[in-house]
This record gives C-alpha cells, structure tokens and sequence, in this order.
C-alpha cells in the first residue's frame, strides 16, 4: 500500500516539476495544438458572380521624391554648406550664411523642382545652391582643424587659416564640420 501511494505522489509530482519550477519564463514544452476540421458546409451558389464595384485608378504607385541636399541638414553639426560672409582672424571666427547644396543628379533634380534652366557653368548640372535662410551665423574655427582650399579644379592644398581668409573673399561657398559648436574641418568650395 506503501508502495502504491508513493508511485501515485511521484506520478503527480512529476509533471508538475517538469513544467513549474523554472526562473527563465519558459516552459518545458510548446502547449498543445488545438485540432481543427474543415467545414463541411458549401456555400449556396448565387445567380451573379460576385464582382468589385469599379473604382478611379490610384496611380502608379511610385513616389516622387524632392532632391536631397548635401550635408547633415541640422545646422547645429556635421557637414554643412554655406556662404562666407566675413571673418576675424584674430578670434578665429566665421560668419556664414548657411545654404541647400545639391551636387550631380540631386543638383539636375533641384533645379527642375525650382523651374531653373542649365547654364554654361555647369549650373544645375553639376551643382546648384539654394538659399531659402538668410540667417547668418557664427562659430570659431578650431585650431587643430584641417583647412583646405582650391588651388585649381581639380587640386586643393592645405593652408593656414590666415592664408585661407585672405585668399578666399567673402561671397565664396564653404563646407565645414560642426562639433560641440566649433568647426573642425574646413574647405573652400569651387563654383565657377
């Protein structure tokens, strides 16, 4: 009788460790599939083919989008484009004008969006600026800050800043790197 009772604890006790008793939420196994029978029951056949009542066309189903501009498009960091406006060499600061910069297919897509026409200086095919902010703005070049400027082309050296300020007037196109409201990085951009 002993022996009886013991069999029947274990046999009860054992499915319940095997499930209980885990930390992790899992369980031991997957719960069991429910069963499921097809439907016996036919649809009645109707004196009409079921049909969609037509509708206008939606379109093709392509989006077309605006052309993206170059740079990071947050002017408080990354990679901006803009237009010198003045410096001060003595504080190490520029004034700039921040603008749109569209470079190759974006640049053809811009100009199309603003109804402009190509011109001989590679104008709207190979770049075209857009300046819808006047703002201007001013930060301090970093003193470890690469400055680069074009000397032809398709050549750019790197200079002083003192040598980048007198060379490059005011009205020019600049791209420079903002981090922690300094610039880093700094580059004349040729516009011909």
């Amino acid at each position: 009788m002993r022996r009886q009772l013991a069999l029947i604890a274990i046999f009860l006790v054992l499915p319940l460790t095997a499930c209980g008793g885990r930390t992790d939420d899992t369980t031991a196994a997957a719960p069991p599939a429910e069963a499921t029978t097809p439907s016996t029951v036919a649809a009645a056949p109707t004196s009409k083919p079921a049909t969609k009542p037509r509708t206008k066309p939606t379109g093709t189903g392509t989006k077309v989008s605006k052309a993206k501009p170059s740079g990071s498009g947050d002017p408080r960091w990354g990679t901006q484009y803009a237009i010198l406006k003045s410096s001060k060499l003595s504080t190490r600061q520029i004034t700039y004008d921040l603008i749109e910069w569209y470079d190759g297919k974006q640049a053809v897509k811009a100009c199309a969006e603003d109804g402009k026409k190509p011109a001989e200086n590679d104008y709207c095919e190979g770049y075209y600026v857009h300046n819808n902010n006047k703002k201007l703005r001013t930060l301090t070049v970093y003193p470890d800050a690469p400055i680069r400027m074009n000397v032809t082309t398709d050549y750019m050296k790197s200079v002083d800043l003192e040598t980048f300020l007198s060379e490059v007037s005011n009205g020019n196109v600049i791209r420079f790197d903002i981090d922690a409201n300094r610039i880093t990085k700094l580059e004349h951009i040729y516009t011909p």
